[in-house]
């Protein structure tokens, strides 16, 4: 009863959020392409939602069988705190204050989003020409995951190009079960979008999901590990699994067809989180990925990367990857260069040093180059 309260007041405090609707709804007095220091975000969309009857929408919480592609430019406000996507509470925006969605183009065909987005990388410097691949969590409609991507890619600095994997998520807290089989329906569109960008001319593409988003992530991989598809011929470059809401037993058998290293694999935990600790609580008491010991996790063979004493500004400690702000650029610095999430580079980003102090990072347990499950095969 309980959890059931906790859910219901959850999806109330929901209900007050800002308007859905809008996508292409510009400030009217003043245009966002107008304000100066706004800057312009190009998002690349695949998604397994269907589409929307509303163009204001583009994409609904209900499932496709299919994958649809779009191009949408985002336009961040000037002067915000890192790491907080503003809404406008009513329309229309105004873009001095509030992200908006500026235009949207869908794509009629995979091959024209992948044309699309080497013509964008052709624009860019050798070293900007990776892409990143974000998959978004639990309770999150789509204009929710686009200002999101924008959000991240923007505040961290990522030098590459942010596509967004939209899952059907209905966006209502009392939705979770919902949510969780459309993230596992969507397995297939998901690895569909993978070898979509490895027919890009990206120098690499890295993987970063959060929350419910690590489940479709990480199922995925083991699928395509399971039929000998699991090929990076390194172009992979990391995957990094944010506060995953995943049952830590049911991630041990995930991890166990995947390959050392090639990607590897970071884990965002904290034991502060208390969506997680909500999750665990309707799941039986049995502990998620995300908040998990991370000397456990690094016995699994991936690399745990505590933020516990991490404040991210939200009472429920769930978005610290891309709430906190020294997180997002420690994160943003890190994605797309071959370096360890913990080596300080030449110019380190502000705050950099000081977050390193407040998170640990726990390495991957190897032995003879396999992965160490505790469990009986």
């Amino acid at each position: 009863m309980r959890v059931i309260v906790c859910l219901l007041l959850l999806g109330l405090a929901a209900c007050g959020g800002p308007p859905a609707a809008i996508i292409g709804v510009d400030g009217i007095a003043l245009q966002a392409a107008n304000v100066p220091g706004a800057h312009m975000v190009p998002v690349y969309v695949a998604t397994s939602r269907a589409q929307s009857d509303n163009p204001r929408l583009l994409f609904s919480g209900e499932r496709s069988d299919s994958v649809s592609y779009a191009r949408l430019v985002v336009s961040v406000p000037p002067n915000r705190p890192i790491g907080e996507v503003t809404r406008a509470s009513t329309l229309p925006p105004d873009p001095r204050q509030h992200f908006v969605v500026v235009s949207a183009e869908v794509f009629g065909t995979q091959a024209e989003f992948v044309a699309s987005i080497n013509k964008d990388l052709a624009n860019r410097p050798a070293s900007k020409r990776n892409v990143l691949l974000f998959v978004h969590g639990f309770n999150t409609d789509f204009p929710s995951a686009v200002t999101r991507t924008a959000q991240f890619a923007y505040d961290s600095h990522y030098p590459g190009i942010p596509v967004l994997f939209s899952w059907p998520s209905r966006g209502r807290t009392i939705d979770y079960v919902y949510d969780m089989n459309s993230a596992l329906q969507s397995r297939d569109s998901l690895i569909s979008t993978m070898q979509a960008l490895r027919e890009t001319n990206a120098t690499s593409f890295d993987l970063l999901a959060h929350s419910m988003g690590n489940l479709l992530v990480v199922e995925s991989l083991r699928q395509m590990a399971l039929l000998g598809h699991f090929k990076t011929t390194k172009r992979v470059g990391s995957v990094m699994l944010a506060a995953p809401d995943i049952d830590i037993d049911l991630f041990r058998r995930q991890l166990a067809p995947l390959p050392m290293r090639d990607p590897p694999i970071y884990v965002m935990t904290s034991a502060n989180d208390r969506a997680l600790a909500l999750s665990r609580s309707i799941a039986g008491g049995v502990s998620r990925a995300g908040n998990t010991d991370p000397e456990k996790l690094a016995e699994l063979g991936v690399n745990a990367v505590d933020v516990t004493r991490v404040h991210d500004g939200d009472s429920l400690q769930h978005s610290t990857f891309a709430q906190a702000p020294e997180v997002v650029q420690l994160i943003g610095r890190y994605l797309g260069s071959t370096g360890d999430l913990d080596e300080d580079p030449d110019n380190p980003v502000d705050g950099v040093r000081n977050v390193l102090l407040e998170i640990t990072l726990v390495p991957a347990r190897i032995v003879g180059g396999n992965r160490i499950l505790l469990v009986n095969e």
